[in-house]
């Protein structure tokens, strides 16, 4: 059809180098035709792009341990917008508030203990002032039975950051452990 319409044409072939290894090629080109219409050459050029497409394979494997990573572990990571609304959750969010991750778009504060408000207001607000610093602090949550949890929070403000452009916030489910400690300091209350 290249041939016929004398439209230029641009493909993208693998092919194995003699020495073993495979090599991209981007080819584009065109037809020249005479007088009658009659294509009698075909004009182009290749490039090799074996650097690049093994650039983009290494940042698609990147994006997706990250991606795994994220997708499997127990830790919840929120990423906020600088009002404290919600952009992102993780998946481990379901596990630990037992309610499905749609709550993008709502303030993060709507989750929070009363008695946590003002703390993490007070963090948050010094996370806006100063980027790429971690903020690690204890607050407790309410789940959507109404118990509590407990998670250890690191906020970090990635604003700045294009890739995030978010304050970006680890937390872990610390309920069990400060039920173990309470446990142990009443029973050395006890002796």
């Amino acid at each position: 059809s290249h041939l016929d319409t004398g439209t230029a044409y641009m493909h993208t072939s693998r092919f194995y180098h003699r020495d073993g290894t495979i090599r991209w090629l981007i080819c584009r080109g065109s037809a020249l035709h005479n007088a009658l219409g009659i294509p009698y050459r075909m004009v182009g050029t290749c490039t090799d792009i074996t650097g690049s497409k093994l650039q983009e394979e290494l940042l698609l494997q990147s994006e997706r341990r990250f991606r795994s990573l994220i997708q499997n572990s127990s830790d919840v990571t929120t990423i906020l917008d600088e009002n404290a609304n919600i952009l992102y959750q993780s998946p481990a969010f379901i596990q630990i508030f037992g309610m499905t991750a749609e709550t993008t778009g709502t303030s993060f504060y709507t989750l929070l203990h009363p008695d946590a408000i003002q703390s993490f207001r007070e963090c948050f607000d010094e996370s806006l002032l100063i980027a790429g610093v971690p903020f690690k602090r204890e607050y407790q949550f309410c789940r959507n039975d109404g118990s509590s949890v407990f998670l250890e929070s690191v906020l970090s403000n990635r604003l700045d950051d294009p890739s995030v452009s978010g304050i970006v916030v680890h937390s872990r489910d610390t309920t069990e452990r400060r039920e173990a400690e309470r446990k142990i300091r009443e029973s050395g209350a006890m002796l």
